[in-house]
């Protein structure tokens, strides 16, 4: 009996622990060191709003580098629709995942800032898979 519940206590902590690895470490250090819940979820905000931004960016140099590639326009065409439906594809990813990384909270005040983590985090990630050094030879 001990040994089965052990053995659940230790599955129950993998699954949290892998869930709430989901974390922008930087923006939870930099927002949690504040004086009051507000200005940690303002904090944050801004944050997430930064990581839209960098992400956005990062779409548009990607979109960019492939129009000018030396290939035929078929070809770059092609390149265009497949990075337009990975885009709108990690956008329902994202939503989907941080609902259920907020759900975690128990609908506690912290649901919200559970959500802006997890946005942070997978817009930084997502911005770096776009990068030129990631995608060799665009």
């Amino acid at each position: 009996m001990k040994l089965r519940s052990f053995g659940c206590a230790l599955l129950l902590a993998c699954f949290f622990s892998a869930a709430l690895g989901q974390r922008a470490s930087d923006a939870e250090a930099a927002c949690y060191k504040l004086e009051g819940h507000a200005d940690a979820r303002n904090c944050l905000e801004q944050y997430a709003k930064r990581s839209v931004a960098i992400l956005e960016a990062a779409e548009a140099a990607l979109r960019t580098a492939l129009t000018r590639r030396d290939e035929e326009p078929a070809s770059v065409a092609r390149e265009l629709t497949a990075f337009d439906a990975a885009a709108k594809r990690f956008r329902q990813y994202r939503a989907t995942q941080c609902s259920f990384v907020a759900s975690l909270a128990a609908g506690g005040n912290a649901a919200s800032d559970r959500r802006l983590l997890c946005e942070i985090e997978l817009n930084q990630t997502r911005a770096s898979h776009l990068s030129p050094e990631h995608l060799r030879g665009v």
